[in-house]
């Protein structure tokens, strides 16, 4: 005979309280609070600066691997323990959004397990695409890397090539690209004046260290 519990574990994203009144409304009467188990109406205001672990428990179901007379069950005589068993795992999955837990219900008897209908880490939550043959190749785009999509190279800004001299002010060509064109009037010094209104900085004056970040 086996004595275990279903748990399903709540995404972390979601508020602590939002998932206590879950629970309820949807008839569950007990959770497991990072590892402790407590009837819902024990359950206290959760320290919302730290971060939690809450599975609610949605059965506890005991599997007898015999009848009374230790008669083994077999594949042509069922166990009449199991209907309820995949109910159970149904609800788990479905409410855990694919992720359910199976924990002994006195500890120590076996080692909890989590299982999942995904490729996915059952600790941080990562879900993986099923893999295909077009994930591993570099020619798709849906197997490629999403930094460098496939390229192997990024392309970025450098802040001290693009402002080599930060003693020169905007309008006096600080901006490298654009050091050697007519600033007076053209649509860069439009731009540039547009944005140093709205950040709060003047293009008659040297360089400050954010302007990077606003060009």
């Amino acid at each position: 005979m086996t004595d275990f519990a279903l748990n399903h574990r709540f995404r972390r994203y979601r508020a602590q309280s939002v998932i206590i009144r879950e629970a309820r409304k949807q008839g569950f009467v007990r959770v497991r609070v990072d590892g402790e188990l407590l009837d819902l109406d024990d359950v206290r205001s959760l320290d919302k600066y730290k971060r939690h672990t809450i599975e609610v428990v949605v059965d506890r179901v005991v599997v007898r691997h015999s009848d009374e007379d230790g008669v083994p069950y077999t594949p042509e005589r069922p166990n009449p323990d199991l209907p309820r068993l995949a109910d159970s795992v149904e609800t788990a999955l479905r409410l855990g959004e694919g992720v359910m837990v199976v924990a002994p219900a006195d500890p120590g008897t076996f080692d909890e397990q989590r299982y999942s209908e995904r490729y996915s880490c059952p600790f941080d939550g990562t879900i993986l695409e099923e893999l295909e043959p077009r994930s591993f190749s570099f020619n798709s785009p849906h197997g490629a890397c999403p930094t460098c999509t496939g390229l192997g190279v990024r392309l970025e800004i450098d802040p001290a090539r693009l402002i080599p001299n930060r003693d020169l002010a905007l309008r006096e060509g600080a901006l490298q690209p654009w050091a050697r064109m007519p600033m007076e009037n053209s649509w860069q010094i439009k731009i540039i004046e547009a944005i140093a209104e709205r950040r709060g900085f003047r293009t008659e004056q040297p360089s400050p260290s954010h302007v990077v970040e606003y060009t």
